[in-house]
């Protein structure tokens, strides 16, 4: 019986020392992966200067770099080489499995991701991170401004900003005679009146006002819709259906923003 116990009492003794060694271990390797020297510490396109001041934030848990604040519309990402500085390396950072020292520049035009794989300088942590280069992909047309008293030289209730080229147009209806108003400026402080539209008929919804390619469309609240090329001369479209809204066009390469 004796001998029973003693050899119970050492299989016990021998399994309480497995659990607490495995239990161990699993806290060893939690407290080492709260620090991954593999880690990117910067990343960004430091060497172009249009690009140099938007930061990167950098995400260890989430495994993801991006953009808080996007580039500007329709930039030219095609040709870009990143700046990263990581914890440590051994010198064989991959972006989408490709050396990113021996590839120098890259095209970021889809957005992302991107995987970024960086290896600690020993060799024993690596760290994975899917990049996204986020590029605002709103035309300055599709800007709607609504009822705010003052802020034209009169107030004729719903409004529509444009920006083409370097001028900035600014339309509103006269609730007078149901014409487009017209107002036009080069630095939004100085604004001045337009030549009259001429062709357009019922009334018209002003905030549908877009551009598409070389030309300008607007609707009215039949459904009708009319195209022109200075905002002065205005033609009716031949149309099978009725047009419910414009929305302009997004124009540039794909991504969030």
């Amino acid at each position: 019986m004796n001998q029973f116990y003693t050899a119970t009492k050492s299989i016990v003794i021998i399994l309480s020392l497995c659990i607490l060694s495995i239990f161990y271990s699993a806290c060893n390797k939690s407290r080492d992966n709260d620090y991954n020297p593999a880690e990117v510490s910067h990343f960004g396109f430091d060497s172009f200067p249009k690009f140099k001041e938007y930061a990167f934030y950098i995400d260890n848990f989430g495994n993801q770099i991006y953009n808080k604040d996007s580039f500007p519309f329709q930039s030219d990402v095609d040709s870009l080489f990143p700046s990263i500085t990581t914890l440590s390396t051994n010198d064989k950072i991959t972006i989408d499995g490709e050396a990113w020292k021996d590839k120098g520049i890259r095209d970021w035009s889809t957005g992302g991701p991107f995987e970024l794989v960086n290896h600690s300088e020993d060799g024993t942590y690596t760290k994975t991170y899917q990049v996204y280069v986020n590029i605002h992909q709103v035309d300055p047309d599709s800007m709607r401004s609504k009822e705010i008293a003052g802020q034209y030289p009169a107030y004729e209730g719903q409004q529509k900003l444009l920006q083409v080229g370097d001028y900035l147009h600014c339309f509103y209806i006269n609730s007078q005679d149901n014409s487009l108003v017209h107002y036009q400026s080069g630095d939004a402080m100085q604004w001045s009146a337009a030549a009259a539209a001429k062709g357009l008929e019922g009334e018209i919804l002003v905030a549908s006002l877009c551009a598409y390619q070389d030309s300008f469309y607007v609707i009215n609240k039949s459904g009708a819709m009319f195209a022109s090329s200075d905002f002065i001369q205005w033609n009716k479209a031949s149309q099978a259906y009725k047009v419910i809204d414009l929305h302009g066009e997004l124009r540039g390469r794909k991504h969030l923003s």
